[in-house]
C-alpha cells in the first residue's frame, strides 16, 4: 500500500524519489554558501589537527554539516571515531572512543586510554593515516569527561616538538562549560548559526 501510495505520488509531482527524507543522501545536499564555508573549515581543521568546537540553535544544521564532511573523508587517509552517546561514565566514553579506532577495549579505564594513544601513535607515525574524532551532542558531557579526553589526546611525552593527537571536534546546543575548564561555572550560550562559529585551538 505504502510503496503505490509513493509511486502516485513520484508520478503527480514528476519526483525521482520522495522529498525530505531523513536521513537524506549527502550528495543531495544543497550546496548553499554556509555548507560550503563550514566544510572548508573542517578540512582545515582537520589538516592543522586541530580542535573544534561546533555550536548552533536546535535545527541550524549541525548534525548535517557534519554528516555531509564525514561522507568525504576517505578511508584511505583518515580513521574516524564518531560518538554521540555523550551521557555515559568516563570508562564507557573512553571504550566507544576506542571501538571507533577499530581497538578491541579493555575494562581498565587507564588501559583503555593507553590503547586509544597507542593506535593514535600508531596511525600517525607508521600508517600516516590521520585520527579523527567527532563527538556529537557534546553539551551533554560532564566535566570529568571533558578532563579524561583532554588526557587522552595530551602526547607531549610521546613525540616531543609534535602533534599525534587527533582532530576533534563537537556539535553541540549548548555549552555548558569549557572544554579546558571543565571545573567552571556553568554557562550558556545561543548562537543562530553553526558555521560561523567554528574554531580550532
Amino acid at each position: 500500500m505504502s510503496e503505490r501510495i509513493e509511486t502516485m505520488l513520484r508520478a503527480f509531482f514528476g519526483l525521482k524519489t520522495l522529498p525530505f527524507l531523513k536521513p537524506a543522501a549527502t550528495e543531495e545536499y544543497l550546496q548553499t554558501s554556509s555548507l560550503t564555508t563550514g566544510l572548508d573549515k573542517l578540512r582545515y581543521l582537520v589538516d592543522r589537527r586541530g580542535i573544534g568546537l561546533l555550536t548552533g540553535a536546535p535545527g541550524t544544521g549541525k548534525s548535517t554539516l557534519l554528516r555531509a564532511f564525514i561522507s568525504g573523508l576517505s578511508k584511505n587517509t583518515h580513521c574516524l571515531s564518531y560518538i554521540a552517546h555523550t551521557t555515559c561514565c568516563a570508562t564507557d566514553l573512553l571504550r566507544l572512543i576506542a571501538y571507533g579506532f577499530d581497538i578491541t577495549p579493555t575494562h581498565r579505564r587507564a588501559d583503555c586510554g593507553r590503547q586509544i594513544k597507542d593506535r593514535i601513535l600508531k596511525l600517525s607515525r607508521q600508517n600516516k593515516i590521520h585520527p579523527v574524532l567527532v563527538i556529537d551532542e557534546a553539551h551533554l558531557l560532564r566535566g570529568e569527561l571533558l578532563e579524561e579526553l583532554r588526557i587522552m589526546t595530551n602526547f607531549d611525552g610521546d613525540a616531543p616538538g609534535r602533534s599525534h593527537a587527533p582532530p576533534r571536534w563537537s556539535s553541540t546546543n549548548r555549552i555548558h562549560s569549557a572544554p579546558r575548564r571543565p571545573r567552571c561555572p556553568r554557562t550558556e550560550n545561543h548562537h543562530p548559526s553553526p558555521t560561523q562559529r567554528l574554531g580550532s585551538g
